[in-house]
């Protein structure tokens, strides 16, 4: 969809959770397609805060890496889910939103290059499939958007 096609989708109705109304704009396709770069231009053409939700994926893994040791085949999911969620939890592993941009930290400091690396990739997706990892994600990501008005 182009930049003009948007203003119809927003005339729609929006999704309402308690006091807050929510819009969403989901943006599929393979990776390295594209993807978070097009979210930051609509959201910023939108005038939206913009939040990439594969960053905190991403912010997950590099802290995994960084602080647990390799258990098993070193498949990525070789660590326990309650062990990768409690990391998470007390480093903290969580976005900040600086600019209209929820920049991902790991331990009070931003990691948004670091998770960037092919290390992280290559275990990325692996860490993303626990099912425990990824209701924490969404958890963090809807209280992120929740906390901000024009959050996306």
């Amino acid at each position: 969809m182009r930049c003009d096609q948007l203003s119809p989708v927003l005339r729609r109705p929006a999704t309402h959770a308690g006091n807050v109304t929510l819009r969403v704009i989901a943006i599929d396709g393979p990776a390295a397609s594209g993807k978070s770069s097009t979210a930051g231009l609509v959201a910023r053409r939108l005038g939206w805060a913009h939040l990439d939700s594969g960053a905190l994926y991403r912010a997950v893994t590099l802290a995994v890496l960084d602080n647990l040791r390799e258990q098993g085949a070193g498949s990525g999911t070789s660590w326990p889910p309650q062990q990768i969620v409690a990391l998470a939890e007390d480093l903290p592993v969580r976005l900040v939103l600086v600019d209209d941009i929820y920049r991902p930290e790991v331990a009070g400091v931003d990691v948004a290059q670091a998770i960037r690396s092919e290390r992280v990739t290559q275990r990325v997706s692996a860490v993303a499939a626990i099912p425990e990892v990824r209701h924490w994600v969404n958890v963090q990501q809807r209280e992120a958007v929740l906390s901000h008005p024009r959050g996306v």
